[in-house]
C-alpha cells in the first residue's frame, strides 16, 4: 500500500524539516502516514524513472526496507517521505551497485531490536546524489543516519544526518 500526500504538504515538511534542522518533528508528524507496508524496488539501467510526492513504509517484523535500488538503476527519488519500520533491521533506503539521484526526501530508519537501522545505506554506489534531505536513524544495535561502502564519487551537498540509540553510533 502506498500513501500519497498532496506536494504542499512534502514542501512545508521538507522545509521545516531542512530549514528548521528539526528532524525528530518532522518524524513525528510523518509516522501516522507510514503505517502501511510497502516496499517498493528498482533495478536495471533505466534513466527516466521519477519518484516523486510519495509516502513509503515498511512494517515487516523480521526487518524491512522502504526502497531498494540495485542492478545498475539510476532514478530520481525526490520529495518522498521514507521509513524503513521495525524489525530485525531498518533500512529507509538501501542503494547497492546503482547510482540514484536523492533530492529533498525525509528518510528515516526506523527501529531494530538488535539489527541495523540505517536512513540511507549507499554500497557499490559510485555516482549517487545526495542533496537537500533529511536522514535520520532509529534504534538498533548498530545506527546511523548514512553508511558509505566501496562508494566512491558521491555527492553528498546540504543534508541534515542524523544518528539514533544503541549500544555504537556511527
Amino acid at each position: 500500500n502506498i500513501t500519497v500526500l498532496f506536494r504542499h504538504r512534502i514542501q512545508a515538511l521538507m522545509q521545516k524539516t531542512i530549514d528548521g534542522l528539526d528532524v525528530d518533528q518532522a518524524r513525528n508528524e510523518v509516522e501516522p502516514f507510514v503505517s502501511n507496508p510497502a516496499v517498493l524496488e528498482f533495478t536495471g539501467s533505466s534513466t527516466d524513472t521519477l519518484l516523486e510526492g510519495v509516502t513509503l513504509g515498511n512494517t515487516g517484523t523480521s526487518g524491512g526496507t522502504a526502497i531498494r535500488i540495485s542492478g545498475g538503476a539510476v532514478p530520481v527519488i525526490r520529495h518522498n517521505i521514507l521509513n524503513g519500520g521495525n524489525g530485525g533491521s531498518s533500512n529507509a533506503m538501501e542503494v547497492n551497485g546503482a547510482a540514484p539521484h536523492i533530492e529533498s526526501n525525509a528518510l528515516f530508519g526506523g527501529d531494530a531490536a538488535a539489527g541495523e537501522s540505517r536512513a540511507l545505506s549507499l554500497i557499490n554506489a559510485g555516482g549517487t546524489e545526495l542533496i537537500n534531505n533529511a536522514l535520520k536513524a532509529g534504534n538498533g544495535g548498530e545506527v546511523c543516519g548514512l553508511y558509505l561502502e566501496s562508494s566512491s564519487n558521491v555527492r553528498i551537498e546540504n543534508n541534515t544526518i542524523a544518528g539514533g540509540n544503541t549500544h555504537s553510533s556511527r
